[in-house]
């Protein structure tokens, strides 16, 4: 009897303990803003002629996903839309160009691991569509074009909120041909941003 008694604090210490633990699994959103360093190449495609641009602009980030803890790692899947600003202009044939990303979204899957107190270091893989806008002085064109994109972040849980901050590289060739001219572009995107899990 006295023993069954003397285990009785020690499971309830146990139960209280898990019950202040994180959830397993949640859903969470949020949203971001960010820097974008965008490169522009543009080829000639009747003779030997290219050039190429770099032009920073801001994004916006909005997003929502579900994160899946093991312990000290977890994985997640998250979807995103993001809003462009930057807008590089080449040179073909004499004729400028305007190269502008208006949009995007994605889809990624980010796994990671605690590497302290609330706070968790993760890479991130993903795939996105974007539309652009690109113009010269005769042609237009507005192509909705695949990418995919790699990166890593640091988040840091402030109870049922959290921030974080991620650098992402973006690769997409062969956007549009636009006249004579061949256009492709890739960029580092870096964001900061914060969220509410549910």
């Amino acid at each position: 009897m006295l023993r069954k008694y003397t285990c009785a604090p020690i499971v309830f210490a146990i139960l209280m303990s898990v019950a202040k633990t994180e959830p397993s699994h949640y859903f969470y959103n949020g949203a971001g803003i960010g820097l974008e360093s965008m490169k522009t190449r543009a080829e000639n495609t009747t003779k030997d002629e290219s050039e190429k641009k770099s032009e920073r602009g801001l994004l916006v980030d909005i997003f929502i996903g579900c994160h899946k803890q093991f312990e000290r790692f977890f994985m997640g899947l998250q979807g995103n839309a993001v809003f462009h600003t930057a807008t590089t202009k080449t040179e073909i044939d004499s004729k400028g160009i305007s190269t502008r990303k208006r949009h995007s979204f994605g889809v990624s899957l980010r796994s990671g691991c605690k590497i302290g107190k609330d706070v968790s270091g993760y890479v991130v893989f993903g795939t996105s569509v974007a539309k652009y806008k690109i113009r010269n002085s005769e042609n237009k064109a507005n192509p909705l074009k695949p990418s995919w994109f790699v990166g890593f972040g640091l988040e840091k849980s402030i109870g049922d909120m959290f921030v974080r901050g991620e650098i992402d590289r973006v690769l997409k060739r062969g956007i549009a041909k636009v006249g004579n001219a061949k256009i492709s572009a890739d960029s580092y995107e870096i964001r900061f941003g914060g969220g509410y899990k549910f």
